[in-house]
């Protein structure tokens, strides 16, 4: 399984009181416990980032390194010009809004409309691209903010675990189920993957010339170990694992899948042809 690689840039304007609450140093503290936590790499600059002459070289270090995500954090107020450096870093970027450290007074960080600045200066330069929004204390101790990354590694590692890989869509959506209809070759480009369209047709032959197979036996033997009831007749559950083992083998035919065997099936479109066919509907 690949490691996804984040990288962290901490961004600020030397007016505001950044340093002196250690905004920075604590996130990079946080994030390198969540790193772990989260199983990714942590791809860092150990000092924020004022000048647009430190944003390109941050920029080209991140480039480098060949991350699969940039986090921005506004550690405080920033500067428009050290944004869209790092734009040719990532086509994958996060913003990070920290709250205030006190609630009165003149505000230390003003971080929220360094924030604003940034998002609104990479959606107008590049509107096709989306950023990503966090809001958290840069200890990391928020749950809002730790869900939020934990969907986005997790996002980030399935996508570059199936990069280059190929998929296999078997038969199409059912008539009139529009609301499942998708678009398969945006999907395609946008995970880097290879969809090949299949028949239904094919299924029901790698079932029909299977007879008796070990295979099958075992699919079958494990749906009825691992279920924790089983309310269904046996000649239903052999129906299924045969139907099962010729998905296998079209994976393994076609070399469908990546690290494990992926098969995508247009299921809503199966239920009445497998209804006729063996009597059963696969689940």
């Amino acid at each position: 399984m690949k490691k996804v690689k984040i990288g962290l840039a901490g961004l600020y304007f030397p007016n505001f009181q950044a340093e002196e609450y250690r905004i920075f140093k604590r996130s990079l503290v946080s994030m390198t416990g969540l790193a772990e936590k989260l199983e990714f790499e942590l791809i860092s600059r150990s000092d924020m980032i004022s000048s647009r002459d430190q944003a390109l070289e941050a920029a080209n270090y991140f480039n480098t390194e060949g991350i699969d995500f940039l986090l921005l954090q506004a550690s405080s107020l920033i500067l428009g010009d050290i944004v869209l450096p790092f734009a040719d870093a990532s086509e994958r970027i996060g913003f990070w809004v920290v709250p205030e450290p006190v609630l009165h007074g003149e505000l230390p960080l003003n971080s929220l409309t360094g924030f604003n600045l940034g998002v609104s200066i990479l959606r107008k330069n590049y509107p096709d691209r989306l950023v990503k929004w966090f809001y958290g204390s840069p200890d990391g101790d928020g749950p809002g903010f730790q869900d939020r990354l934990n969907i986005t590694v997790r996002a980030l590692r399935c996508q570059k675990n199936l990069q280059g890989s190929r998929i296999g869509l078997i038969h199409d959506v059912v008539p009139t189920f529009i609301n499942l209809t998708f678009n398969s070759e945006g999907l395609a480009k946008n995970l880097g993957v290879e969809i090949v369209k299949l028949p239904l047709d094919e299924v029901f032959r790698g079932t029909s010339s299977q007879g008796t197979n070990s295979s099958a036996q075992a699919i079958e033997e494990e749906m009825i170990q691992t279920a924790a009831k089983v309310d269904v007749p046996i000649v239903e559950i052999v129906e299924s694992s045969r139907i099962s083992n010729s998905l296998l083998n079209i994976a393994k035919e076609h070399r469908f899948g990546c690290n494990r065997t992926a098969v995508l099936a247009g299921i809503p479109g199966c239920y009445e042809a497998c209804s006729l066919c063996f009597g059963c509907i696969p689940q």
